[in-house]
């Protein structure tokens, strides 16, 4: 039985039964992240560490994480200032969208595609994460990242000079397409907005602290899929293709609009979960 209230694992225990009084899903590691974070230790440490003491001033700290967590209901990524991404760390900040696992299957698939020596593009890269996962895998590609967002353009840049691609990533400011002149790609890839605005409401609440902009894309949740599907092949060398990331039950309808925007071949590739998560047209 433990003495000391205050060790590393008492005060772990605490905080998951804090985290699953306000309803917070998988609460430990989260609890976990958070007090190695306090201590700038890595979560493997506390294992070996969980009977030491918790210095007060470390407690405190903790605690008040812990509150941002359960009683706001930011997403840890944000409280702690990355995520991982493909076997990467990412800076992440409130001007981005936090990068998830199922976005993984988009890079992959853009890593299958792309050619040795080939040219991407990656439309709406928030933090880079897509643009800069391929890259580390793909030593002689070359990218071009657009964005909106100055703000999240500077995220994407801190994390390409950080992961070492800087040199072969042009980050360029705008919507969508219109940075990248008449340049023409092999690849175009995309994680876009694609949630409908009535679903918004009903997202898990860690999802209001990311950038609405990034999420929610008009009455149907297609609004700039359809803009990138219609302009994507004036962006695409002669056999190039799109790779889009799509929300769960859009296939069918982002098919359509590849077939209407003059893409022959349409097919879906399935994130882990089995749904169709990325739509490629060429």
């Amino acid at each position: 039985m433990e003495t000391n209230v205050h060790s590393i694992k008492s005060s772990i225990r605490s905080a998951v039964k804090y985290l699953t009084e306000l309803g917070v899903p998988d609460p430990r590691p989260d609890a976990e992240i958070l007090l190695a974070f306090t201590l700038g230790v890595p979560r493997e440490k506390l294992v070996s560490a969980d009977r030491e003491p918790l210095p007060e001033k470390m407690r405190l700290k903790f605690n008040r994480l812990i509150a941002r967590r359960g009683d706001r209901r930011e997403p840890v990524a944000y409280i702690v200032g990355s995520a991982g991404f493909f076997g990467l760390e990412f800076s992440v900040s409130p001007s981005v969208l936090i990068p998830r696992p199922a976005t993984e299957t988009l890079v992959e698939l853009a890593l299958e595609r792309l050619p040795k020596d080939g040219t991407f593009a990656d439309i709406g890269t928030g933090s880079g994460a897509i643009a800069i996962a391929v890259l580390t895998k793909a030593a002689r590609a070359e990218a071009v990242a657009t964005d909106l967002s100055e703000r999240a353009l500077d995220v994407a840049r801190r994390n390409a000079r950080a992961i070492g691609v800087s040199q072969r990533l042009d980050v360029r400011q705008g919507d969508l397409y219109e940075p990248l002149g008449t340049e023409r790609f092999d690849l175009v890839v995309s994680n876009p907005p694609y949630v409908r605005e009535d679903d918004f409401d009903g997202l898990a609440p860690e999802l209001r602290h990311e950038p609405r902009a990034a999420l929610v894309a008009g009455a149907d949740g297609l609004g700039v899929v359809r803009r990138l599907v219609e302009g994507a092949r004036d962006r695409l060398k002669e056999g190039g293709r799109l790779l889009l990331e799509i929300g769960a039950g859009q296939a069918e309808r982002v098919r359509d609009l590849a077939f209407h925007a003059g893409f022959r071949v349409v097919q879906f590739k399935p994130d882990l979960e089995g749904v169709d998560r990325v739509m490629e047209a060429c």
